[in-house]
């Protein structure tokens, strides 16, 4: 089954400095203090396309997660496409970098994949889910803000 959500704000910061911050995920216990242990593991130096991460992440109720994330798409500075893989769930996510004023509307679209039969554990999962983005989304402004 699947468990789309959608959550979005404003960055006071350029489009090429937001997605700059995101595509490179040796960032990301920047602005997600849940992260921890990360490490690149397809041992390549750039950011983009092709890269490979691991790190784990404490998620509320379901305690700490071992992840592996690798960027499928990177297309600097609109938009960064990923899949991380979580034991029995998988998460594709589209993040999007738009002009909005002086700063840049980021938008994540992001679908859970899990198996069918846990259906029950659904509204945690987008609950859960929605807190990391929105997270990501209040520490990446703190990070790039004045």
């Amino acid at each position: 089954m699947e468990v789309p959500y959608r959550e979005a704000a404003t960055v006071n910061a350029p489009p090429e400095a937001v997605y700059d911050l995101r595509v490179d995920f040796t960032r990301l216990p920047e602005y997600n203090p849940n992260v921890s242990n990360l490490r690149r593991t397809d041992g390549g130096h750039t950011s983009g396309a092709g890269a490979v991460y691991s790190f784990d992440v404490t998620v509320q109720d379901m305690g700490t997660v071992s992840s592996v994330l690798t960027v499928l798409e990177a297309d600097r500075p609109g938009r960064v496409y990923t899949r991380t893989d979580s034991g029995v769930f998988s998460a594709l996510e589209e993040v999007r970098f738009e002009p909005d004023g002086d700063g840049t509307r980021v938008t994540f679209d992001v679908v859970v994949e899990m198996p069918d039969d846990m259906e029950a554990v659904a509204p945690m999962v987008d609950a859960s889910g929605r807190e990391q983005v929105r997270l990501e989304l209040d520490h990446m402004a703190k990070v790039l803000g004045p």
